[in-house]
């Protein structure tokens, strides 16, 4: 093949060019993810253009370069399309990032004035509620006729005060027959044993909750930028990304996890809380191991 055939135009994609070139060359996509020690899905994504699951920028380039060398492509050409990509992609979050924060701040606003219309009716309908309490009944009078020694009737005029709270207690009714039947102390009074249940019940409210857990933890604590990438027992990727200096990452899941790191050497790591020396791992590449370590 000449270098005519496999000049590509510039309005053709990066992501075309570099599958066009490999087609072109008979290299299959699991050949190509061999020379470049990717899986078969990492060099689709590369050719399609998806940059997510390659890691750093710093990656990519070198992969991009690697089929340049590969297949004779135009190296200064393909990074400069590459670079222009990524100013366009980043225009378009710090826009995405933009829009997000002004209707994030709008259902701010929107939820802090739901609450205060909520506060508003509750209060209206709290004051109507005691408005609606009824009056104390006034004492009933009831006159007694006496008949002194004399047979000398006199009025005695004595009030009555209704029953407030009528003894419908069976616990309570209980209570005083046993205080009768000598079953209870005498010490213990009835509104002693009336209390009794309420206190109780609030011991029961109060009682703690016990929830076993099964997680272990992974604290990171990042002195330079670097970049991580963490799957959990399942498979799933927890974390990936480069994360800034002084970043504190924390992440609970099921063991053990698979740990991928740029720059392990600046990084403490903690595994349910005791830290983890990874200071063995070669400095000049990624460290890959797992958490808890294999003895």
């Amino acid at each position: 093949m000449t270098e005519e055939v496999l000049e590509q135009q510039p309005s053709i994609k990066l992501g075309v060019q570099l599958s066009n070139a490999r087609e072109q060359f008979n290299v299959s996509v699991d050949e190509m993810a061999h020379k470049l020690k990717l899986t078969a899905k990492q060099i689709e994504a590369l050719e399609g253009e998806d940059y997510s699951q390659l890691g750093p920028v710093t990656f990519v380039k070198g992969y991009i370069r690697s089929y340049c060398r590969e297949f004779s492509l135009n190296e200064a050409d393909l990074m400069t399309q590459f670079s222009h990509q990524r100013e366009e992609a980043e225009k378009r979050m710090q826009s995405f990032s933009r829009r997000t924060e002004r209707e994030a701040k709008d259902n701010r606003l929107m939820l802090f004035s739901y609450a205060i219309i909520a506060l508003i009716i509750g209060s209206s309908l709290f004051i109507w509620w005691q408005n609606l309490d009824v009056a104390p009944i006034a004492p009933e009078k009831q006159t007694v006729v006496q008949i002194s020694e004399n047979e000398k009737i006199e009025p005695v005029t004595t009030d009555r005060l209704p029953i407030q709270q009528a003894d419908n207690s069976e616990a309570l009714k209980l209570a005083a027959n046993e205080v009768e039947d000598g079953n209870t102390e005498p010490e213990q009074s009835l509104e002693q044993i009336e209390a009794q249940p309420v206190t109780q019940i609030v011991e029961n409210k109060r009682a703690p909750t016990k929830r076993a857990t099964n997680v272990d933890t992974i604290t990171m604590t990042f002195k330079d930028d670097s970049w991580v990438e963490i799957f959990d027992a399942d498979g799933e990727r927890v974390a990936f990304g480069v994360k800034k200096k002084g970043y504190v990452m924390t992440l609970e899941g099921k063991a053990p996890f698979n740990v991928v790191l740029g720059k392990h050497y600046i990084v403490d790591v903690k595994f349910n809380g005791d830290l983890i020396d990874i200071s063995h791992f070669p400095t000049n590449r990624l460290a890959k191991f797992s958490l808890p370590l294999s003895e």
